[in-house]
């Protein structure tokens, strides 16, 4: 067995970083336009990378230009590294302008709906009626789909 055949420890799996659609509301702290990239500060001060898209753009740059006015929202595949820190954004769905005052009365339930909400109704019956309870199965079958 090579030290690639080795299975993983339940440590080294829950060290992997996970991958989800997530949203980001924060001021923008850093742009870096050659890359489309830029910095958004979350509630704690910590910052996220969010890959933004072309269009995108000037919303990116008010945020960055009036940090006391505006905060950029955007809905798109996060990775998360343990411990549920969001790290960085990438295929962005949605990215807006809302006020300061917008972010700050918005709650995890307001923004998990708006989530809800976005899924294609034709979508909602291929989701499994157990939900979670076959996880591992759907996994697995996941990954030897991707074979």
């Amino acid at each position: 067995m090579t030290t690639t055949d080795q299975p993983l420890s339940i440590d080294d799996i829950l060290n992997q970083p996970a991958y989800g659609r997530g949203w980001i509301i924060g001021p923008v702290t850093h742009v870096d336009q050659s890359r489309r990239q830029c910095q958004v500060a979350d509630r704690t001060g910590d910052t996220v990378t969010v890959c933004y898209r072309p269009e995108d753009e000037q919303a990116v740059l008010r945020s960055l230009k009036h940090p006391d006015e505006c905060r950029l929202k955007a809905l798109g595949l996060a990775e998360y590294q343990p411990g549920s820190v969001m790290t960085s954004m990438a295929d962005i769905e949605q990215l807006f302008l809302i006020t300061r005052e917008e972010a700050e009365h918005l709650t995890f339930f307001s923004l998990w709906r708006e989530m809800w909400d976005a899924v294609d109704r034709s979508d909602w019956p291929k989701l499994p009626a157990d939900m979670a309870e076959n996880h591992d199965e759907y996994l697995a079958r996941e990954y030897h789909n991707d074979d």
